[in-house]
Order: structure tokens, then sequence, then C-alpha cells
């Protein structure tokens, strides 16, 4: 038995020196009351590391008809068993009770209504003193938490203020544990800080309240020890952490529903007796979700199939021969199977349909997940559906390009994506070519300061129109380079337009041909001459506009086609005419075809793109991406004619 059931009160270790022998013997005042401070001997280790601290919502002091202190008596709560408030039980149950595991409360925070602050109306001690609420549970309390007055800390409560308003006093009962968390970690940063909460006293909604609070201050790391009620009929406290760790289990099964995730779930589990049909269902979807994440395509296949049998097959398995706790278990989970089965439905199917998986992923926000599925699958389904195939002259040059691969990529992939068994028409591209050069020399020619940004991109957006089978290489970098150039123009003396991203990367790419059409003397060495650096650096002496005046003259007339291409953008194939004239295929749809290969190119350049972290703006956003692989979907279960694309 601890100590500090056989003293009237228990003094901390670390209070031993000065605080003691100024309160032996003395008197110590609670607000209208006095009691004596006795020297108590400790035995008990102290772990530095932990820290338990309490919540209680206080309830007022009951009057029995007689006038004095209603009493009530709990039978596990110590060798002092009679109790004159609602919340000294639970305090005494958390130190005293035979079970009890704490040995010492380093703060309490208590709610207090204006009732309880007020004064026990009416009620007289035998000393003829009156009293607080408040006062004498700290009081009836002092005997087991002897230094109760320096850790007790009350939070004011308006019962008369709507429940909006109270949310202000939940915030604060957070903050005031997260100070003293931040407090206790400021001087030991591992402390371990457990929060015991007594969920028995205060008003009707007391206990939603605390639910909050409890669910608020675990955002601070603050763990939940013993959360308790004292049951007034059976004159026991009991412990009621299994109702509020029922919450876990709704979280978990909404945590799996939403996300894939099981890891709440499983920790919920965890500390209850499981029967192996439950065991079974867990790992089957624990197995789900980390296949999922890892976006591991043929075991998440795998994990699908043996989740489905695990489904459909918990309801009916028996649960005999096991205790009443792995009962419950299975109970508990059978109601959340309800929902996982309705949520699950479009992906656990006989056959796993790749369509209705990307689509779960979209649906749910695995963005990443659902990228990676449509850039690797889209590929076989157009495959295997017979929507796309390879022409006969191909298929031998095809089987060996593919056991070349150094990648091993399989043949749907590597049909859409790489193989090249024809040849475009070099004519087109070069009449293309030189219909867009044309227009960049006249449009350069003719660049002026009061060229507008709208002017700039009509050229853009316009200069493709009439062959709609090619591309700007890099439209948006010429536009900024345009626009770049129209502030300078501008912007005279605004020197430091030269050091931002795009006038570095600008004046990177024209230097060496400006420099090399003023024909300065080449360097043997390959190294950039003395003369070379002038040329350049004369330039660079002139004002903003000087320099834009030169280099416009220069591009306007003396630039070689391809330093041009270098310095905006040359033009391209755009992606799908590529892959439909290179690919040595024919599509069932041309039209259809096109415009799935166009989306499916641009989902998997934001695949590339994410995977190699790179460096850019302007990427699509998730609204768009999402929209774009919808209607995907779409077009390729109606490419796939209603079959059972990529069913197992």
């Amino acid at each position: 038995m601890k100590d500090h059931l056989y003293a009237s009160c228990y003094l901390r270790l670390d209070m031993i020196n000065d605080k003691i022998r100024d309160r032996l013997g003395e008197t110590k005042f609670y607000e209208n009351k006095t009691f004596m401070w006795r020297p108590l001997y400790d035995t008990r280790k102290r772990d530095n590391l932990k820290k338990d601290i309490m919540l209680c919502f206080l309830s007022d002091v009951k009057r029995n008809r007689e006038g004095g202190i209603s009493v009530a008596e709990y039978q596990n709560i110590g060798a002092k068993k009679n109790c004159h408030t609602t919340n000294e039980s639970a305090v005494r149950y958390l130190l005293c009770g035979g079970h009890a595991q704490v040995d010492s409360l380093s703060h309490l925070f208590l709610v207090r209504t204006q009732m309880v602050a007020g004064p026990i109306v009416g009620y007289e001690d035998a000393e003829g003193r009156g009293w607080t609420h408040y006062g004498y549970f700290l009081h009836r309390i002092s005997d087991v938490v002897s230094n109760v007055e320096d850790i007790a800390e009350s939070i004011d409560f308006d019962e008369q203020a709507p429940i909006e308003e109270n949310m202000d006093t939940l915030i604060e009962v957070a903050s005031s544990v997260r100070r003293y968390a931040q407090n206790v970690r400021r001087d030991d940063p591992t402390a371990e800080i457990i929060l015991h909460v007594d969920c028995t006293g205060g008003l009707r909604n007391a206990s939603m309240i605390l639910i909050a609070l409890m669910r608020l201050v675990q955002y601070e790391r603050i763990a939940i020890g013993k959360v308790i009620y004292s049951n007034y009929h059976t004159h026991r406290v009991e412990e009621v952490m299994p109702l509020y760790a029922f919450f876990d289990l709704v979280a978990g099964a909404e945590e799996f529903v939403r996300h894939g995730e099981v890891s709440v779930l499983r920790d919920y589990f965890r500390a209850r007796e499981k029967s192996p049909a439950l065991e079974r269902l867990l790992a089957a979807m624990h197995g789900f979700a980390e296949e999922l994440t890892l976006c591991h395509y043929g075991e998440l296949r795998t994990a699908i199939v043996e989740l489905r049998h695990r489904i459909e097959a918990f309801p009916d398995e028996s649960s005999a021969s096991i205790s009443a706790e792995a009962v419950q278990s299975d109970n508990l989970m059978r109601q959340m199977l309800v929902r996982i089965r309705e949520d699950y439905s479009t992906i656990l199917t006989e056959k796993v349909d790749d369509i209705a998986l990307i689509g779960w992923c979209i649906d749910r926000g695995f963005l990443q997940q659902s990228i990676t599925f449509f850039t690797e699958r889209v590929p076989e389904l157009l495959v295997d559906s017979a929507f796309l195939c390879l022409k006969p002259e191909h298929q031998e040059n095809f089987l060996a390009c593919l056991e070349k691969d150094p990648m091993h990529r399989n043949a749907g992939f590597y049909l859409v994506n790489e193989y090249r068994g024809e040849k475009l028409p070099s004519e087109e591209f070069h009449k293309a070519q030189t219909a867009w050069r044309d227009a960049r020399r006249k449009f350069l020619c003719a660049f002026r300061a009061e060229t507008t940004a709208d002017e700039i991109f009509a050229f853009a957006d316009g200069a493709m129109r009439d062959t709609p089978q090619f591309r700007l290489g890099d439209a948006q970098r010429m536009c900024d380079v345009f626009t770049w150039l129209s502030q300078m123009l501008r912007e005279e003396d605004n020197l430091a337009l030269r050091d931002t991203p795009i006038g570095k990367a600008f004046l990177g790419r024209v230097r060496m041909p400006y420099i090399n059409s003023r024909r300065p003397k080449k360097s043997k060495t390959g190294q950039e001459t003395a003369e070379q650096s002038e040329v350049w650096d004369a330039l660079m002496a002139q004002n903003n506009r000087g320099v834009v005046m030169k280099l416009g003259k220069f591009l306007g007339k003396n630039a070689l086609e391809t330093d041009l291409d270098q310095i905006f953008s040359d033009i391209a194939w755009m992606p799908v005419v590529r892959r439909m004239g290179e690919g040595g295929f024919t599509v069932r749809d041309n039209a259809l075809a096109a415009r799935i290969l166009r989306r499916y190119f641009a989902v998997k350049d934001e695949r590339n793109h994410t995977s190699h972290a790179r460096v850019e703006t302007g990427r699509p956003g998730i609204e768009e991406l999402t929209a774009l692989m919808r209607s995907a979907l779409t077009d390729i279960r109606r490419a796939c004619k209603g079959e059972d694309c990529g069913n197992a």
C-alpha cells in the first residue's frame, strides 16, 4: 500500500526542504477554513519524466434534509470511503484505489460554474465557518493531494451562456493544458504528460464538452489516462475509457472509408481480445492500405481480392469458443462493415476493375495513386481491349524492341509510349516550321514597348492555329520573355530587371549568338576571349532600352533561326499526333483515341514532374487533374465498349 493512504496529508519530495520546514506545525488556509500540516515520510521513487494531471468538471455540494452535507459511500476508492462532493470520489479512486497506478498529481484543472464558485448557501461547519463549493472540494481532497492549493487551476464556466459561447471555455481549458505541457517540456522535452478525466460532475452537457477537450489536447501529444465516472447507484467508481475509445473505433472506420488508412482501427483493437476472424480481417485491411500507399499494383490486386473475401466471410463466421470481449469486438466491427462495404463496393468486385479502381482513388483524393495507376494501367487497358492494335507488319520488330527495353515495361505501356515503327512526314514538319519561323521573325521586328500582354498571348495562341498537329515547344517561356522585354523598354533605368529569373535566363541564352554576330576573334582554346567579353560588357553598359533595342535588331534581322529556336521556342509534333503517327498501331476510333491519348499524356507529364521533383511553376492544380482523369475514364470505358477492361 502506498504511504499516502495512511497519512493525513502528502508532501511532494520536491517540497521537503524549506517548504516543509515552513509548514510543519503551522496553519494553512483554504479560503475560509484551516487545517494542520503534518510531516510525512515518503519512500516512493519519483519519475520526473512522467506527469499525471487531472481535469474535473465540478458539481455543487449537495445538502441533506437536516441541512448538513450529503454523503455518498464508494467501495473502491481506498480507506476513506465517504465522499461529500461528487468529484471527490474520482480523485480518491485515481490515487487510492487498490488498482491505482497514479502516485500523485502534478496539476489539477478544475472547471467551475458560477454556482460552484459561490458559497454553499445556508451551510456552516461545526466551527461555524462558511464554505464555497469550490473551497469545500479542495478541503475534502487535501488529505490525498496535500499541495492541492498549489496545483489547482480553476477555470470559470458560465452555465447561463449558450453552448456556442461556451466554446470559448473549451478553448481556454485546452489552452491551459497546453501551457502547462509547454512549461514542463521546456525543462524536459521528453516528459510524458498523462491527462486523467473525471466525467461525473458538471452540467448535462459536461460530458460532451469533456470529450471534445480530450480530443483537442491529444493534438498536444498529451496522453489520455483514466476516464472516470462515479456511479452513485452501485457505489463504485468506474473507468469508462472503453466508451471514450469507442470514438476511436468510429474515427478509425471513417478513416478507412475515406482514406484507406487502417492504423486507428488497428490501434483500437490492439488493446482488445479478438477472434481469429477479426484478426484476419484487420490483416487484410492493413495489407490493402499498405499496398495502396506504396502503389504496388500487383500486390494491390491481390490485397483487394483478399479484402473482399474477408469482408464477405466475416459476418457469417462463428464466434464460438471465444471470450465475451472478443464477441463484443466482432459485433462492433460488424457495425462498421456496413459502411465499409458500401464505400468499397465499386472495387470489391469478383474481378478487379482497373477503371473502377482509378475512379475510386480519384473520389477519395488519392491523387498520387490515381495518377500512377492511370499512367501505368491505361495503355494496357487500351491494348487488352483491342481498341488499340499493333499492325501485323510490326509484330517481329516490336517484340525485338520490347525484349531490349532496359526498363522492362509491359507490352501495352511500351507500345503506347515508346515504340516507333513508322516515320512522320518530314516535309510536313519543315513546312510548318518555316511558317512559324517567318511569323516569329515578323513579330520580333514589329515588337515595341507598347506591345501589350494580350497581343503577346494572342500571337502565341494563334501561332499553330492553322497546323493543329503541331505545338510550340515552350509557349509560356516565350510569352514570359516578350513580357520581360516590354517591361525593359518601359523601365529604362530599372537595372534590377536584368537579375530576375526570366531576365537572367534570356540574357544567358542570347549572349553567345549576339557575341558571335559581331565577329570577334575566336579563341583557339575554345575559351571566351577578352574581346568577346568586351562586346557583351559594352552592351550591358547601356540602359535597359538600349539593350533591348540592340538585341531586338539582332534577333529580328541577323540571328540564326536555330538560335531563335533556343532563345524563344521551336515547334514540335503534338504528342498524340506523334504517337499515332509513329506508333505502328491502329485504333477503332481515331477521334476517341486522340481524346484519350491527349489526356493520357497530360496526366503522364504531371506524374513525371512530381516523380522528379522539378522546380517548375504553373503546373495544373488538383481540380484540373482530377477533372482531366474523370473525363478520360469515361472515354476509356467507352473505348473498351463496356467490356470488363482490366479485369483479372
